[in-house]
């Protein structure tokens, strides 16, 4: 992210079918219910914490974390680095997660720090990074994009994608689905802030590995107040191709309420939807307890299991009037409507939660992480928290990871969420965490499922 010295302006249930829960169910939901582990084979469920990240210079952890899609040994993600001339790393592993190999990323300018990346494998097994660069005498902002065939370990010059003085990079989504007509495109997309009341957000698409990009206006805000205050999209393509945003507006140019909204292209990216809001949520400006501003970024999901007809998932926090709590929807209809957002926490879970994370198994199991307050009496330090269902119904949740952090400036806006990955029956989950003598690092979890 752009720091505020650069601000514009310088200012489920969640399945259609209604769910009556049993009372086994309703006492589960009661007393928290919260476990370690749950049944799998081999045991233990749990995956161990690693650190990811090396020595103390990590300022913002991974957007995302990705995973080989036929080699589930290799994972790989970004974070932000000064110790790198470009200011940004990527680390990855051929081991499961259990070592890590730093590389630097190409170097842009004397005075550009790349603050962001977005890295995701194709169906080939190369990767492919997004990454925001930001001029520190607020001059342009770009985004390139980078290729690697060897996991990481050397990266091709950049590419540029675009140059505007104000923007973002919001995520990225690859079309590794072998039915759908535009497999092996490449999606990213950008929030840019062009003017007051003028800000729109802007996808980007390659059909030829990276080499050459065009765009689409997705969406456009039209009551922005300022640099960083909207936008936040998400990605995602369903198994026949068509891709999903989810981002959000703002209804009055206030900073609250959020709208969380929808739009989707059936052509590859080059022709968008009309907006369908999804919910409005209050927002609240810092993460309470802190000075940290928080953006209310939604995450999407998409079922591309063979049962799952690409059912959506969307995930956001809402505040409650006392505490952020994160919701769940679900869209079976292909974003026309969404269902009532339920808590993925259970009911006695009223400590903060924020940060969420959702993704979708190749079986069909959603999975959702965030960071929550719940084992702090003072409503300040955070583990990562996950929650799974098959049924819409979140009875437990598993924490994720065996030591608390305090809250850094790492968490600014929408900077180092919970993130996930599936592979298989595991859920890979990556977040910030300060247990390494209050230093920001890059950990490493997840849980097995059955």
């Amino acid at each position: 992210m752009k720091f505020s010295a650069c601000l514009f302006g310088i200012v489920i249930t969640v399945f259609c079918l209604p769910v009556v829960l049993s009372a086994q169910m309703q006492r589960s939901q009661r007393l928290g219910d919260i476990r370690a582990d749950l049944g799998c084979s081999p045991a233990p469920c749990r995956l161990p914490n690693v650190r990811v990240t090396q020595g103390g210079k990590t300022t913002a952890t991974a957007s995302n974390v990705a995973i080989h899609p036929s080699n589930p040994s290799q994972l790989i993600l970004g974070v932000t680095d000064p110790s790198c001339s470009s200011w940004q790393a990527s680390y990855s592993s051929n081991d499961g997660g259990t070592t890590w190999t730093k590389t630097c990323f190409p170097f842009v300018g004397i005075i550009d720090e790349i603050v962001q990346s977005w890295i995701l494998y194709d169906s080939s097994g190369e990767v492919h990074a997004l990454l925001h660069s930001a001029n520190l005498d607020c001059g342009e902002d770009q985004i390139f994009e980078t290729h690697s065939s060897d996991n990481g370990l050397t990266w091709s010059a950049l590419n540029r994608l675009l140059n505007v003085q104000f923007a973002v990079l919001d995520s990225e989504a690859i079309d590794n689905n072998a039915g759908s007509p535009f497999a092996g495109n490449i999606y990213g997309s950008s929030t840019e802030f062009l003017g007051p009341t003028k800000t729109q957000i802007e996808v980007f698409r390659s059909s030829d590995g990276g080499t050459t990009w065009t765009s689409t206006v997705a969406a456009t805000l039209p009551n922005t107040f300022g640099f960083d205050s909207e936008g936040f999209s998400s990605l995602q393509v369903g198994k026949d191709g068509t891709v999903y945003m989810a981002y959000m507006a703002s209804p009055n140019g206030s900073s609250s309420p959020n709208e969380m909204m929808f739009v989707k292209s059936a052509d590859g990216g080059q022709t968008w939807s009309s907006p369908v809001q999804i919910y409005t949520a209050t927002a609240v400006a810092d993460i309470p307890n802190t000075t940290i501003s928080v953006a209310d970024a939604p995450v999407l999901a998409v079922d591309n299991s063979a049962a799952g007809k690409s059912r959506l998932y969307v995930t956001f926090y809402n505040w409650t009037g006392s505490f952020m709590q994160v919701l769940l929807t679900h869209s079976g209809n292909g974003g026309n409507s969404w269902s009532t957002p339920v808590p993925v926490a259970p009911a006695n879970a009223t400590n903060d939660q924020f940060k969420p994370y959702v993704s979708v198994s190749s079986t069909g199991a959603v999975g959702v992480t965030w960071l929550d307050r719940r084992d702090d009496p003072s409503n300040v330090n955070y583990r990562t928290y996950g929650a799974f269902s098959r049924n819409g119904i979140f009875s437990r949740n598993i924490a994720l990871a065996t030591a608390s952090s305090a809250p850094t400036g790492g968490l600014f806006l929408s900077d180092s969420p919970a993130a996930n990955a599936w592979t298989g029956s595991t859920l890979y989950v990556v977040w910030p965490d300060t247990r390494t003598n209050g230093v920001l690092q890059q950990f490493i979890g997840g849980d097995k499922q059955q």
